[in-house]
């Protein structure tokens, strides 16, 4: 997969069929102002108070956010790139060894209900696809439910558990997270995990290792809790943290998981150190 550094180099048009998604410039301000204007427009994209003053300082923002590789914003105009009418936001985090996206979306009321945001936020996760990226979140509204329809279907999912109350907002709004995985996440963090282990970095291995165990376990997946405790005790075992290797390990295997190295592991704890083999 390609490094997300790529996506700065070269802006990433998207051309899709009757419409295309390109980068902004100033001469769509005025236009972008109208939309702007709409308060239906607003009602769940909210923007600061000095930027409601002078809408132009968040347009300036989107051009200046790309030049310093911190997002891409997508304009939505027609296949000659003129009359903008919404746009795709994607914005890059690095968290936990891993890329992360934030994404919001809008598009001016009189071209809903056609698939044109939809079929925008379809082709930009597919362009994402190709790139490292962990997973995409999208923070939606209860009542926004056309907001909702989209990301159902282009494959977000809510964790009704993650709901949270923004108050950085005026009026405030609740929010439910939605989120939409790129790639197996609880692996890439195993794979992280164990080229720390393989380094000799055993703390940073295990730190790494609990972080995938907070990612969701997929019906068989090699990646199991069991299997990810067991190289937590291996891990412990070689920082000489015997009696927590020990216990990880012996959970491990009355749980029923286990293999050679297991084994092997409990035997040498039992023989060189059986103070901690309670």
């Amino acid at each position: 997969m390609k490094n997300p550094i790529e996506l700065f180099q070269r802006f990433p048009e998207i051309k899709l069929k009757g419409f295309i998604l390109r980068q902004i410039n100033e001469s769509d301000f005025i236009t972008l102002k109208a939309v702007f204007n709409e308060k239906e427009n607003l009602k769940y994209y909210h923007v600061l108070p000095e930027d409601k003053a002078d809408i132009t300082r968040l347009f300036r923002r989107f051009i200046e956010g790309y030049k310093h590789k911190r997002e891409i914003d997508w304009i939505i105009a027609d296949e000659k790139g003129n009359n903008p009418i919404g746009w795709v936001t994607v914005e890059f985090e690095a968290k936990y060894f891993l890329n992360v996206v934030t994404m919001t979306y809008l598009i001016d009321k009189n071209y809903r209900r056609k698939g044109i945001i939809t079929e925008a936020v379809h082709s930009v996760l597919t362009l994402l696809s190709e790139y490292q990226i962990g997973y995409v979140i999208a923070y939606i509204e209860l009542e926004n439910k056309a907001s909702v329809r989209v990301a159902e279907k282009v494959g977000f999912v809510a964790n009704k558990q993650e709901g949270f109350f923004d108050d950085n907002v005026e009026g405030g709004a609740f929010r439910l997270k939605w989120k939409l995985n790129i790639i197996d996440v609880r692996e890439h963090f195993c794979s992280v995990a164990s080229y720390f282990f393989q380094n000799k970095d055993y703390e940073k291995s295990i730190e790494v290792f609990q972080q995938a165990l907070e990612e969701d376990e997929n019906v068989g997946s090699p990646y199991s809790n069991l299997q990810i405790y067991s190289n937590i005790g291996m891990a412990l075992s070689s920082l000489g943290n015997y009696e927590d290797a020990y216990n990880v390990l012996k959970q491990v295997h009355d749980y029923g998981f286990t293999n050679a190295s297991i084994e092997r592991e409990l035997n040498w704890l039992r023989t060189n150190h059986p103070y901690v083999c309670r």
